[in-house]
């Protein structure tokens, strides 16, 4: 009689649990969560190089050092304008670091260039005055917002240059010329584009003010000859760089 008993709660316990797990879902095979793709990373140093075109802007006022003396003393105040264009090439460096959609950074830049114009002297005929740009260099802050792979930015700071004139005579007896480094200011902005995590395609603007400067130049050997240049350039560049240390993908999410 107690084996009977004993077998029908155990039969009973066993319908129990079968229904109670019967009445629960499936939850099937566990499943990982999915990626989480996360925004292009800004932060790094880089290196790079560019190519690009400048159109360069310069006006001459020709004085007389000493009152009375010099070949121009009796050409004061005459004036001329120069427009040359001409390409850039060169290499860039420097740092960015992301604050959230906000980055800054520091860009340094020096450009070879091919810049150069010839005007016939407003005094003599067989006389040529000519003025070339050799290389620049930039020195600038950087700020921009970042909208995943883009970066638009604004950009300004510091420029250096190398320039010279030539007197060239048709005898070429009594040339002469002179060679100065210009100090100024410069403005600008561009946009970048990532490729890759590493890769950074871009292109900018800058304008480029070297302020006023005089160059002294001895015509058949008169040392009070002056030319007082004013000039301002405008510069574009397509830029390519590589960044490093910059990595970007997806992670998983964490729970």
């Amino acid at each position: 009689m107690r084996k009977t008993f004993r077998s029908l709660v155990a039969a009973a316990a066993f319908l129990s649990s079968s229904a109670f797990a019967a009445d629960l879902p499936d939850r099937g095979p566990a499943v990982a969560p999915a990626p989480v793709l996360v925004a292009m990373n800004w932060t790094g140093f880089y290196v790079g190089v560019h190519v690009g075109g400048m159109d360069a802007r310069d006006r001459w006022n020709f004085t007389n050092g000493a009152v009375g003396a010099g070949v121009w003393a009796g050409f004061n105040g005459a004036r001329a304008a120069l427009s040359h264009t001409g390409s850039i090439g060169g290499l860039q460096a420097g740092y960015m670091q992301q604050f959230g959609t906000l980055v800054a950074g520091i860009d340094l830049s020096v450009s070879g260039a091919n810049v150069r114009r010839t005007i016939a002297s407003p005094f003599f005929p067989g006389e040529w005055f000519s003025m070339r740009q050799a290389w620049f260099g930039l020195v600038q802050g950087r700020i921009g917002v970042a909208f995943d792979r883009f970066l638009v930015f604004a950009q300004g700071g510091l420029a250096v240059g190398q320039h010279k004139i030539r007197l060239t005579t048709v005898s070429n007896f009594n040339d002469d010329g002179a060679s100065e480094t210009r100090l100024g200011w410069t403005i600008g902005a561009g946009i970048n584009y990532k490729l890759t995590s590493n890769w950074i395609l871009g292109a900018q603007y800058n304008y480029v003010d070297f302020g006023n400067h005089t160059f002294r130049l001895q015509n058949n050997g008169a040392p009070n000859d002056l030319i007082r240049s004013s000039k301002r350039d405008h510069v574009v560049k397509l830029t390519l760089d590589y960044q490093f240390g910059s990595v970007t993908g997806p992670v998983v999410a964490k729970y």
